[in-house]
């Protein structure tokens, strides 16, 4: 830029590289801002966050955001029109740039040939900036935008994560999946106990309600049997308590047995199953 200043100032060719400059800082901004965001949802401890991240401060609305919100955001801002603007706004700057500096360094030469080298160094310089800004692009595209779009819909299918794209966010993967795995056994050993009786395992009164309900609500003819131990307070009050849970766990042992695994089992009072 100093030179572009002192050689080709007021010139088209500065001001279009100087617009490729900002478009590639807030378009890296943009990424960054996602990252951010997606680190705030899924990667709690933030001393593993990198730096870059890290110095990003999200804005008070989406602070608040929840971490589906967050996430949804951050896909939001690396697949939108503005993004998208973007970097054509890059690529059509750097290309008029070029042709800008082709024109008019053309025209020096025709007064002196002292201008052929620089000619060939800025031509090369244009072409590398086009190359590593296209080369950002796909880069951003591979590790960031196709994960976050892949995490989104793992979402909504309620997937685990695949463990795909930037080293940032493959930890977050990691992370996720093993909350969400780690979740899943907590879901279902909170069914079984509320669904079962803790003593004898068979299904608790709750779930016989519920059974029961379906099955009146439905077309089908249903059979219920009801039974409960002979003299069971009797067995309570002359051994122990401790005795009428062994038995208690027995008989349901046995009913198990006894009846089909299409049967259900239920404990719906102290001694009474069904």
């Amino acid at each position: 830029f100093a030179y572009l200043e002192q050689e080709f100032d007021g010139t088209t060719s500065l001001e279009s590289l100087k617009t490729a400059l900002n478009s590639t800082k807030n378009l890296s901004y943009a990424d960054r801002y996602a990252m951010r965001l997606a680190a705030e949802a899924y990667i709690a401890d933030g001393e593993s966050w990198p730096e870059a991240i890290r110095a990003v401060t999200l804005h008070e609305s989406d602070q608040r955001m929840t971490d589906s919100e967050k996430i949804r955001k951050a896909q939001q801002l690396v697949c939108n029109d503005q993004y998208q603007t973007l970097r054509e706004n890059i690529n059509d700057n750097v290309a008029a740039c070029t042709q800008s500096l082709i024109e008019q360094t053309k025209n020096r030469q025709n007064a002196a040939t002292v201008f052929s080298d620089i000619y060939l160094r800025f031509e090369i310089s244009v072409v590398a900036l086009i190359l590593m800004v296209l080369m950002m692009c796909a880069i951003v595209q591979h590790l960031i935008v196709k994960p976050l779009l892949l995490y989104g819909k793992s979402i909504q299918n309620g997937e685990i994560f695949p463990v795909v794209g930037a080293a940032e966010l493959q930890n977050m993967a990691v992370t996720y999946n093993k909350v969400y795995l780690e979740n899943q056994e907590t879901q279902k050993l909170i069914r079984h106990e509320a669904e079962h009786d803790a003593l004898t395992d068979a299904l608790n009164r709750g779930s016989f309600e519920k059974i029961l309900s379906i099955y009146e609500k439905g077309q089908s003819d249903f059979a219920m049997i009801i039974c409960d131990v002979d003299s069971f307070k009797t067995v309570n009050d002359t051994y122990g308590h401790a005795v009428g849970d062994e038995i208690l766990k027995k008989v349901a042992s046995l009913l198990q047995k006894a009846f089909r695994s299409i049967d259900y089992l239920c404990r719906i009072g102290g001694d009474e199953f069904a």
